[in-house]
């Protein structure tokens, strides 16, 4: 695992302490994310992430939702996502495509964009709704 990988998940764990990382596809848990908004039946879900092996050079992209979302209003549909899939913590996840808009990390993880604000994003696409 790369310098900056470990820095990356060192701050993800500050950030987020009852984070789970598998090394095998550098895949992370968070539990019980709080989902935003209104739009979702659910108020809470575990929600995984990959960190890019390439980082900074490659940008992010993707967060999963375990169990997936139902959105609140009947019969909406939910742009670009994809359930069931099976993910590094197994199947029955909900895959937002998702990438980050205007992603601009730094030669370190504390300088610039980072995974932790990679994160961050996840609740605009949310509030967005289906």
């Amino acid at each position: 695992m790369s310098t900056r990988i470990e820095e990356e998940l060192a701050l993800l764990r500050n950030r987020f302490p009852g984070l789970t990382f598998l090394a095998d596809g550098l895949w992370c848990r968070l539990p019980s994310y709080a989902i935003p908004g209104e739009a979702w039946v659910q108020a809470t879900a575990d929600i995984a992430f990959r960190i890019p092996a390439l980082i900074p050079g490659q940008d992010p992209y993707a967060f999963w939702v375990a169990g997936g979302l139902t959105p609140r209003a009947p019969g909406a549909g939910i742009s670009n996502y994809t359930y069931p899939v099976t993910i590094g913590f197994g199947a029955g996840w909900g895959q937002f495509s998702w990438a980050p808009n205007g992603w601009t990390p730094g030669p370190t993880a504390t300088a610039g964009d980072n995974m932790v604000t990679w994160v961050g994003t996840f609740a605009h696409r949310l509030l967005e709704g289906p």
